[in-house]
């Protein structure tokens, strides 16, 4: 009944979160203790099998390539549509200043998840490449398996840009899993796309960025990992040198937690502002 993880902490991949808190309402998934750094919160982790992870989100995706499920997310199958209108609505809107053509880079996109949740809006474009950047396991696997004339694998952000000159960034349900999510945002801030979107990202309610501890309990799936509860100006921060932000939206993700350690989940817009140079390329 349910599913995985999605990303190995330090890198790309957080465990699945929203699809386990619809179904069990709250049940075991929790926030623990605040800590001093990301470092003092690993120590206090389990952590888990990310073979495992990487085996079971393949096994999603394999079965929406056969059409046993119309998309995947966190490695949860969905037989019914669950379109991310906010995001698709700034890839239209990118594509329409880029003369119908797009490309997009994804961190942390695993094998393809928000590609397919978006592709029905997506199939007019003159051209479309979704490019995705990820960890070496799923890199491998996914040139192996998941790779077309669409979606394409990177194992860094400057292996891709050396490829590709992208109009969008995106970052779902990524930056909380991230030892150092201020350097992944700089350095994303600098690879020339007009924008940016950042989506699925736990902001805290009382306004308190803190590390924490999500923990999953074993009748799911038992392990533990560091997360960001964010400040939301402290999130932004790295990108508005750069970028101005144009919207705000809500996500398909519910609140979590509870007390000091509450977050709601917000997707942020950023446009690249005028003068601002075109990045590396």
């Amino acid at each position: 009944m349910f599913d995985t993880l999605k990303r190995v902490v330090r890198r790309l991949a957080p465990p699945i979160v929203v699809e386990i808190y619809r179904r069990l309402r709250g049940s075991g998934i929790q926030f623990h203790g605040v800590y001093s750094s990301w470092g003092a919160a690993q120590r206090h982790t389990e952590g888990y099998d990310a073979d495992t992870v990487l085996q079971r989100v393949r096994e999603a995706q394999s079965a929406v390539m056969k059409g046993e499920a119309v998309s995947e997310r966190d490695g949860v199958l969905f037989h019914q549509a669950q379109y991310p209108f906010p995001v698709i609505a700034i890839l239209l809107r990118a594509a329409t200043e880029n003369q119908n053509r797009l490309t997009i880079l994804d961190f942390g996109g695993a094998f393809g998840s928000t590609y397919y949740q978006c592709r029905d809006f997506l199939m007019q474009l003159k051209s479309l490449r979704w490019c995705i950047v990820e960890q070496p396991g799923f890199v491998a696997c996914g040139r192996q398996q998941f790779q077309n004339e669409i979606i394409h694998f990177y194992s860094s952000v400057p292996e891709c840009l050396a490829q590709e000159q992208p109009q969008v960034v995106l970052l779902s349900g990524v930056l909380q899993y991230l030892a150092d999510p201020d350097q992944t945002l700089d350095e994303l801030s600098q690879s020339g796309a007009k924008y940016i979107v950042i989506d699925r990202t736990p902001v805290a309610i009382n306004g308190e960025q803190v590390v924490t501890i999500q923990t999953v309990p074993k009748t799911i799936i038992r392990s533990s990992y560091p997360v960001w509860l964010f400040n939301e100006p402290t999130l932004k921060r790295p990108l508005l040198e750069r970028y101005e932000e144009i919207a705000t939206f809500d996500t398909v993700d519910p609140e979590l937690g509870s007390g000091r350690l509450k977050a709601r989940f917000n997707g942020f817009i950023f446009r690249k502002r005028d003068g601002q140079s075109k990045g590396p390329r």
